[in-house]
């Protein structure tokens, strides 16, 4: 059976109602498109089925509930980025299947290439030009690496499989494509590969790297989301007070957006002064910023604040009112 959840505040699962539906026994993988519309599993007994995703994210099976993969043991699925199609992995006789998805979701079973023995698992690339199946095969493990064609159909790269560390479970892409991660099923690393014209991969240097024992999967993050906005800006003290210079300092956090930042000075709070433009960068994390303000006149207050600008707005530190000084030493007779 397939449970289903709602997600709610911090990420916390509380089953739907109904909390499972029913599936084929030994199901595998489970993909959805891109739209959240249409869910597929890869079963078992050499079907896929194939589902309606509601308003809600409930699931409820198409007709048929079911569509034969063209092989066996069909438990690993990978959907072309654009949504028109779906790759079944064979593990039985090692064979990918391609399947046409119409416009209701239904599939259409259009045809199958060879890989290797124990074919795991299949993947497209970002691109949606390339397949790649993950083949356990015991005396050959090996990544086998396909070109989509514009109707969706298969063909063998050259050469048709690359060489992978034992165990291979599946093939997860960087973001932007340019390199590949194998998780190793029965061993403590990842494969590494890099992908070059026409999608063909490579082994890295180095070629693997550790984790934990046996990992089963893999996803690939870029790092975490950056909730944008106007920059903040903090204005801080001011050292190395000379005749007529002066180091003043402060801090700026850009908010995910590119912000760049001055400090204005001068002897009220009217200031008058601006420094030398500076770049805060574009992270989500406060950055140190300074600027030594030169021409001052010697014994003299000055007031001055840090100003954060980016496309999201403008900050400055302190109120008019309320700008921090920097007195100036007075210059010494000679």
């Amino acid at each position: 059976m397939i449970a289903q959840f709602d997600v709610g505040a911090g990420g916390a699962l509380s089953p739907k109602s109904p909390a499972t539906i029913a599936s084929v026994v030994n199901q595998g993988e489970i993909v959805v498109n891109a739209a959240g519309t249409r869910a597929y599993v890869g079963n078992g007994d050499g079907t896929v089925s194939q589902y309606a995703i509601a308003a809600d994210g409930t699931l409820s099976a198409l007709t048929p509930a079911t569509v034969a993969s063209g092989g066996s043991q069909s438990t690993g699925l990978g959907l072309s980025p654009d949504g028109s199609h779906l790759y079944v992995a064979n593990r039985g006789p090692g064979t990918v299947s391609w399947m046409a998805i119409a416009a209701d979701g239904r599939l259409t079973l259009q045809g199958t290439i060879a890989a290797q023995a124990q074919t795991n698992d299949v993947t497209v690339s970002p691109d949606g030009h390339s397949a790649y199946g993950a083949n356990q095969n015991a005396s050959a493990n090996t990544i086998s690496q396909y070109t989509i064609a514009a109707d969706g159909s298969l063909t063998s790269k050259v050469p048709a499989t690359v060489a992978s560390p034992s165990t291979p479970k599946t093939v997860a892409f960087s973001t932007d494509g340019t390199h590949a991660y194998v998780p190793r099923q029965n061993s403590a690393d990842l494969g590494l590969f890099t992908v070059g014209a026409g999608g063909a991969l490579a082994a890295a240097s180095p070629s693997t790297a550790a984790v934990a024992a046996g990992p089963f999967a893999l996803v690939y993050s870029d790092g975490p989301a950056v909730a944008t906005g106007p920059p903040s800006a903090t204005t801080g003290a001011a050292s190395a007070l000379a005749d007529t210079t002066a180091t003043v300092a402060g801090t700026a956090n850009p908010n995910g957006v590119a912000t760049s930042t001055t400090f204005d000075y001068g002897t009220s709070t009217a200031f008058g002064a601006i420094s030398t433009i500076t770049s805060a960068g574009g992270g989500a994390s406060d950055v140190a910023q300074t600027a030594v303000l030169t021409g001052l006149a010697p014994n003299t207050t000055y007031y001055y604040r840090l100003v954060a600008s980016s496309s999201a707005g403008d900050r400055s530190a302190a109120s008019a009112a309320s700008g921090r000084r920097a007195a100036s030493r007075r210059r010494r007779s000679r």
